[in-house]
């Protein structure tokens, strides 16, 4: 199986690049810069077949790696793909340099990636024709607005309008408006607010993801209860993220472009038909059998996209395990919306969902959500730990300090679960969790919203389980209720 180092700075921009090539027979693996590239090269086993890498990172670009990897390997040094937004590089010039191998603009074609890496590392697949990047054309991406304020439309089309890759193709004034135009338009991004009358956002998305699936997108500026449960019902009903509505007034400004930057990158998600009657089930492939686990002793779960409605469609399913041990949960959420998340999940579940606060007992009945902003940890056996440390990989809460705390206090008691989310969150952590004897469960990436975290933990050989979201919950039952393993 051909060897694949996808080198990016964006943990957004390297699941994407793993998601387009998801369809081929290849061993991926992903590295944060060039350094880091380098590292993981010199260390490995086996040697790679292609290095996929980002051109503008700090400390040194892609042409730069480039250049280092075709040095070191000479003639058995592996291909090179190069990405980048930079319009004023030309693919005939950077082939002249003898450093790349092919080079793509972004936002990526997944079907023109998929044939080139294909055409390089001679893969008996079927590829669509390759068209040089010099004749390619950037796709457009085309969006729907939909928001029952003149204000709201007005400002979100003034800043998508200010991109040119970027082409607004309708605007509603209600949640039906916006199913209409997702039908007639065929929309790859749909901007829709939760809270409209008639047709709300949570009926809205139900019915935009039978009749014609795209990526619905809430934009938001509302806290409190309510407004955040539409939004979280919306999720639930097969939105992709949430945002928060600009209250900028220059769309050319810094937090104007981190907007479009993002719907470029969701604009590359491929579209997930969610379940409709409950979640759908996959094979389990499970890495070991479950007589030779430790009792699992504390449950931690790490989500980001789609995180809140596989978490409210898995927690039901390990109901029977909750007053047996502590359950600790990290949700990269929107700033505001911690609170009204857990008392989301606590009313669609029917358990005992709290926020976390710092020095809460952690004991069996505990089901307790990071803050947003904080990370949540075991600060002792019998505490919880809310704390403001730095974030790790751009997120806090994260994943790898909860983990790395189960590992430090609950040993191979230790469960981790990765389910949907983007990037690599919470990786580090379930390697100390192995490394400690504890236990990892991973929801399959054909059951994901996003299979970037779950696809990284599987990667790196962590994975005891690969399960639906339906599987997960008495999977963690089992292993609650799994006898006591020897000593001697």
């Amino acid at each position: 199986m051909a060897r694949v180092l996808i080198v990016d700075d964006s943990v957004v921009m390297r699941d994407i690049v793993r998601a387009h090539l998801a369809g081929l027979a290849l061993d991926l693996e992903v590295a944060s810069n060039g350094e880091d590239a380098l590292t993981r090269m010199a260390t490995s086993s086996q040697p790679f077949d292609l290095v996929i890498t980002d051109y503008a990172m700090p400390n040194m670009n892609g042409l730069e790696l480039a250049r280092r990897v075709k040095e070191k390997g000479g003639t058995l040094a592996p291909k090179v793909i190069l990405i980048s937004a930079n319009k004023e590089l030309r693919e005939r010039d950077l082939l002249a340099t003898g450093y790349i191998d092919a080079f793509f603009p972004k936002p990526v074609d997944g079907s023109q990636l998929s044939a080139r890496v294909s055409t390089i590392l001679s893969l008996t697949i079927p590829s669509a024709p390759v068209v040089p990047s010099s004749r390619r054309v950037r796709p457009v991406i085309r969006v729907v607005i939909a928001d029952d304020t003149e204000v709201g439309r007005t400002l979100l089309a003034r800043v998508l309008k200010a991109d040119p890759e970027i082409d607004v193709v309708g605007m509603a004034r209600d949640g039906q408006g916006a199913v209409d135009l997702a039908v007639r338009e065929n929309p790859q991004i749909i901007l829709l607010d939760a809270m409209m009358p008639g047709l709300d956002g949570v009926a809205a998305t139900r019915r935009i993801m039978a009749l014609a699936p795209t990526r619905v997108v809430i934009v938001s500026d509302q806290q409190g209860s309510r407004p955040a449960a539409q939004i979280f019902a919306a999720t639930e009903a097969g939105a992709l993220d949430v945002i928060a509505r600009p209250s900028w007034g220059d769309p050319m400004g810094p937090q104007a472009v981190a907007l479009r930057d993002k719907i470029k990158m969701l604009a590359e998600i491929p579209v997930v038909r969610r379940w409709a009657d409950g979640p759908r089930s996959v094979r389990s492939r499970r890495g070991g059998s479950l007589r030779a686990q430790n009792r699992a002793t504390v449950v931690g779960i790490c989500a980001s996209t789609g995180g809140p409605a596989a978490i409210a469609a898995m927690l039901p399913g390990l109901a029977a395990a909750s007053s047996l041990i502590p359950i600790l949960i990290v949700q990269h959420v929107l700033a505001g919306f911690d609170e009204a998340l857990a008392e989301w999940l606590a009313e669609v579940t029917q358990l005992p969902v709290r926020l976390a606060t710092h020095g809460m007992p952690l004991r069996a009945g505990v089901i307790a959500l990071a803050p947003e902003g904080k990370h949540l940890v075991a600060q002792s056996p019998l505490t919880i730990g809310v704390i403001e440390g730095p974030p790790v990989g751009n997120h806090r809460p994260s994943g790898t300090p909860l983990f790395e705390s189960l590992a430090r206090h609950f040993g191979d008691g230790a469960l981790g679960v990765m389910l949907t989310g983007m990037g690599n969150d919470g990786v580090e952590g379930l390697r100390a969790i192995k490394a400690a004897g504890g236990s990892v469960l991973v929801q399959s990436p054909d059951s994901c919203v996003v299979s970037g975290m779950p696809g990284a933990a599987i990667s790196r050989g962590y994975a005891d389980a690969v399960l639906s979201l339906d599987e997960l919950g008495p999977e963690i039952v089992e292993r609650v209720r799994a006898p006591a393993r020897s000593r001697h």
